[in-house]
């Protein structure tokens, strides 16, 4: 399963989304099986990458117990939930339903931030760690943003939250931190934590959600989104989300995507994932100094160039187009 985990990471930060009519022939990453110095370090298909992480996950379920022993270990609630990550990410809609619908069977327990004090300078140190957190299903952590760069929300995100949501409350705070610039900064619960990148069970509710929207079932979409949301703001701040239309309720349930998983390395999938549907598809632009950067739906530089010293020593690796 943490083999799975680790090529699902590789191959949508080193290669093009996936796509079923390009998937067997645009290059993946190396695939390396077996313990030893001597294989091929070609780049396999990105085709033959998503098989082998959906055989290794399909093939753990039955070794693995239900609930993990600790947040880190594997389960088969966390091999369902990757499952359900990986068609999504495949446009697989059906399966990864079916996947997702499998974890929350085992874990639905969402973190309710009601339940804690949302006042202060740093709200956030009153949440539990992520690894006594009842919604996360697997921990994967990544590194401290003190630890590494500090993470500062955009003006877009921040508007997307507005000042009501618990999630801007608990996972934010003011800047300047440490000598950057002022600002609002992401913080996963306590600020000195790492942040986790693995599953839980916001994810899977939206991942449900996203797959009903894209099925013909957006209104049944938007009430999963909607019982998610109960738990991420007080009951005098509440109101569901309506929608009018199965497109109206996806558009909702990806923004609340966004905000759900935001600072926690999904966007860049997302937007690569989106941008394969003209209707989603999104140019994003950031201010560098004089300049405005952008970066247009399809672009080469979406997808990370490999570092010439992997090159260097390993020839047979093709360097991806810039």
């Amino acid at each position: 399963m943490h083999r799975a985990y680790a090529y699902l990471c590789l191959v949508n930060q080193y290669a093009k989304q996936y796509d079923p009519s390009s998937a067997d022939t645009a290059l993946g990453v190396p695939l390396l099986l077996e313990p030893n110095y001597t294989q091929s370090l070609k780049r396999a298909s990105i085709k033959t990458i998503y098989g082998q992480i959906l055989s290794d996950l399909n093939s753990s379920v039955s070794a693995l117990p239900s609930l993990p022993s600790n947040k880190a270990a594997p389960s088969q609630a966390a091999a369902f939930a990757l499952l359900a990550r990986t068609y999504l990410y495949m446009g697989d809609y059906a399966n990864a339903l079916t996947n997702a619908n499998k974890s929350l069977a085992i874990q639905s327990t969402l973190l309710d931030l009601n339940n804690y004090p949302s006042t202060g300078s740093m709200p956030g140190f009153a949440l539990p760690l992520a690894r006594n957190t009842s919604e996360v299903i697997l921990l994967k952590a990544c590194g401290s943003q003190y630890q590494d760069e500090p993470l500062v929300a955009s003006a877009e995100i921040l508007q997307l939250f507005g000042t009501k949501d618990l999630r801007y409350v608990f996972y934010t705070y003011d800047g300047p931190v440490l000598g950057d610039p002022p600002g609002r900064y992401f913080a996963y619960f306590a600020p000195l934590e790492p942040r986790n990148e693995g599953p839980t069970v916001g994810e899977m509710m939206l991942i449900k959600a996203e797959c009903l929207a894209r099925t013909a079932q957006g209104q049944t979409g938007l009430a999963v989104v909607n019982t998610l949301r109960k738990a991420r703001f007080k009951v005098a701040d509440y109101a569901d989300l309506t929608a009018s239309s199965d497109l109206q309720a996806l558009t909702l349930i990806l923004q609340e995507r966004r905000k759900e998983l935001f600072c926690r390395g999904f966007r860049l999938i997302d937007l690569k994932r989106l941008n394969l549907d003209p209707a989603m598809a999104k140019t994003v632009s950031h201010p560098f100094g004089a300049q405005t950067l952008t970066l247009a739906p399809g672009s080469n530089r979406y997808i990370y160039p490999i570092p010439q010293s992997v090159i260097g020593a390993n020839p047979e690796i093709v360097q991806n187009p810039r």
